[in-house]
């Protein structure tokens, strides 16, 4: 058993920091105050549960008493294409579909979105220094969704997000995603599967820690908040600032560039519209004052 397969074989999720493994709980304890609180060193073993009141544990792994198991070198194996296969010459219909939308030919162009018989093709890349691709999804105009096989889903348009770029709009949509990039906004990026999915972030966690802010722009919806708040709740112990954007009554950032002077209303939106993300707060009983000049009566029986 090597290292890595021992940490996972706790079931919790984990995430490195230098050459410790921050635990998102205490896998002894497992209590809400331990997120992020039990850390374990990689190369010593020692491990140490830092919540306040904390349980107590700590000590250390021993990694040379790790059951040895056959270490095999990983192949992984991407999709294979044929860019023979993908063009940017659009069809007219596919070309009208996306102007009804707000979205300019040179905008599909300048984004690397593909066409492959009458699909739009959104190429997803590794992080290697040729920039693999490992993973195609196609859409129609109809919204049919479907992939290529072996296709692994990151963060949409990562590679083309200038080098320099500080802050970092994190949008729900392929059409999203072009409805930024229409407004001349470049460093915006899409999640792969909506609002729900978050295995990116683990994917991407040492790209993201390189920005000062990031700018989350979920749908208006239940599913959007959902996602707004997983993400803050994976993002928040980074240092990262963290915010997101008031969308007043519009579904999603494609629906204000559609609206009338819908390019100024959405630059408008993105510029004003940042707020904080809310945590609920606990009430603290400290906080709690009661008045002690109030009369004590005495109701005796009757007030039974």
């Amino acid at each position: 058993m090597t290292m890595i397969e021992f940490l996972d074989s706790f079931g919790i999720p984990y995430k490195f920091k230098g050459d410790e493994a921050v635990f998102e709980l205490c896998p002894f304890c497992k209590h809400e105050h331990s997120k992020n609180r039990f850390l374990v060193n990689t190369k010593t073993g020692a491990y140490i549960c830092n919540r306040q009141n904390s349980c107590g544990v700590k000590g250390h792994f021993k990694w040379d008493s790790l059951p040895k198991t056959k270490e095999k070198k990983e192949q992984k194996e991407y999709v294979t294409l044929r860019m023979a296969d993908f063009n940017q010459d659009f069809t007219q219909e596919m070309l009208d579909y996306m102007a009804g939308r707000g979205i300019s030919k040179e905008t599909l162009i300048n984004s690397k979105i593909f066409n492959r018989n009458g699909r739009f093709c959104f190429f997803y890349v590794g992080e290697d220094e040729a920039g693999t691709c490992i993973g195609v999804k196609y859409r129609t105009i109809d919204k049919k969704i479907s992939a290529a096989k072996g296709s692994v889903m990151n963060l949409l348009n990562w590679r083309l997000v200038p080098k320099d770029s500080k802050e970092l709009y994190i949008v729900e949509g392929e059409v999203d995603l072009l409805s930024l990039l229409e407004i001349g906004i470049k460093n915006v990026v899409s999640v792969p599967n909506g609002a729900g999915s978050h295995d990116w972030i683990d994917y991407h966690y040492e790209w993201l820690e390189k920005f000062k802010k990031i700018i989350l722009i979920m749908d208006n919806d239940e599913a959007g908040k959902k996602g707004i708040k997983a993400i803050y709740d994976r993002l928040k112990h980074s240092e990262i600032e963290i915010k997101k954007i008031n969308l007043l009554f519009y579904k999603d950032p494609n629906e204000i560039l559609m609206d009338e002077s819908g390019r100024m209303k959405l630059k408008k939106i993105l510029e004003t519209g940042e707020e904080d993300i809310m945590e609920p707060k606990m009430m603290d009983i400290s906080d709690v004052h009661c008045d002690t000049d109030d009369e004590y009566y005495s109701w005796g029986d009757d007030a039974f």
